[in-house]
């Protein structure tokens, strides 16, 4: 190998060519998943032209998860494929479980790939209840990921409740050209919305397929935990015209008493 000498005549080390550099960080990049969605992990890799990285996660007899990542992660960027599925809760452990073998297996980076982020829906405060998505955030960044990678969350302000970056991708343009392609007389159809809370959502699909849009309204039926139990801050204004008037009743003597005065 020849080593070239600047102007100064030290010696600099030579130029590596592109191949190398990608060979390189090829390497250094991990696939590892849990027991959500295997074949997705496996698509991820060989679409990248990496082998999948060696971790078994399985489960005791008392549920226990488990977790053996049998190749090296010293040194090198970890993503954690891991959806949420109709078993979050087993999702969500084996994800934790991973991030942090590798977090105390000294991993340069760990990357957790969550198509569908469990508990978004649970992002408002519900009564004699706690926004879940916050505990969930908090775990997940105390488990050792250092970046989280998810799609079309159910709030943008989820995104807030992470100490670190969140990369919110959006399916839309893969959906639309599935319409496009996979449906021969998509002109002919109707975008519909079940509700007007969906409906500007369903407006943006119709004007980039240039399409007709259809919403669907009508009352929405409120669950136990949006109901007014009185405890809200300030009170409703029933509630508070109803307390004024008590407190008025309260005040007011039981019988009056009237005082003539004489005039002179």
């Amino acid at each position: 190998m020849l080593l070239q000498r600047n102007k100064l005549g030290s010696v600099r080390p030579p130029k590596r060519c592109r191949s190398d550099m990608d060979n390189t960080s090829t390497s250094d990049i991990v696939i590892i998943n849990g027991n959500s969605h295997p074949d997705l992990a496996n698509m991820v890799a060989e679409r990248m032209g990496i082998k999948n990285g060696g971790c078994s996660v399985f489960h005791k007899s008392n549920r226990e998860t488990i977790v053996e990542i049998s190749d090296s992660v010293r040194g090198k960027d970890i993503y954690i494929i891991q959806t949420g599925t109709k078993d979050a809760n087993n999702n969500i452990m084996e994800l934790l479980i991973m991030a942090y073998a590798c977090k105390t297996s000294s991993a340069r980076s760990i990357v957790g790939v969550i198509p569908y982020l469990p508990y978004s829906k649970q992002c408002k405060m519900r009564k004699r209840g706690c926004i879940v998505s916050k505990l969930l955030a908090k775990m997940m960044c105390t488990s050792g990921l250092t970046h989280i990678i998810t799609m079309d969350l159910h709030q943008k302000e989820i995104q807030g409740f992470f100490d670190i970056p969140v990369d919110n991708l959006r399916a839309s343009p893969f959906l639309l050209q599935y319409i496009q392609e996979s449906i021969p007389d998509y002109r002919n159809s109707v975008i519909v919305a079940r509700n007007p809370g969906v409906a500007k959502k369903a407006n943006s699909y119709a004007e980039r397929l240039r399409l007709g849009l259809a919403v669907i309204h009508g009352e929405q039926k409120e669950t136990d935990a949006d109901e007014v139990d009185g405890r809200y801050s300030p009170p409703p204004t029933s509630a508070y015209s109803n307390l004024l008037g008590n407190s008025v009743e309260m005040c007011l003597p039981a019988t009056p008493r009237f005082v003539f005065l004489p005039i002179v």
